[in-house]
């Protein structure tokens, strides 16, 4: 799951150690351009990502929105495109 958040100038900090220290969160990056953060995280079910957005996201100061999509498939990583991807046809 990939989730970009938009936070309020001056809680970068808290909020990036905040969200680093949540067993779901494996990648945190402080970005430039629509969204002040991109992280990378995974759940073990519906549940377990609206207990995160409603017990860490919703409360959390400084957090202005954040959105979601989910990664339907993995194509390249650490450098390498995957066998599997590659093989795919058309």
């Amino acid at each position: 799951m990939q989730l970009t958040f938009r936070v309020e100038a001056g809680h970068y900090t808290e909020i990036a150690k905040k969200l680093s220290e949540c067993p779901p969160v494996h990648y945190l990056a402080l970005t430039s351009g629509q969204f002040d953060m991109i992280a990378l995280a995974s759940f073990g079910g519906r549940q377990d990502m609206l207990d995160f957005i409603t017990d860490i996201v919703s409360g959390t100061p400084g957090i202005v929105s954040m959105s979601s999509s989910i990664v339907l498939e993995v194509a390249k990583t650490r450098g390498r495109v995957l066998r599997s991807f590659m093989g795919r046809q058309q």
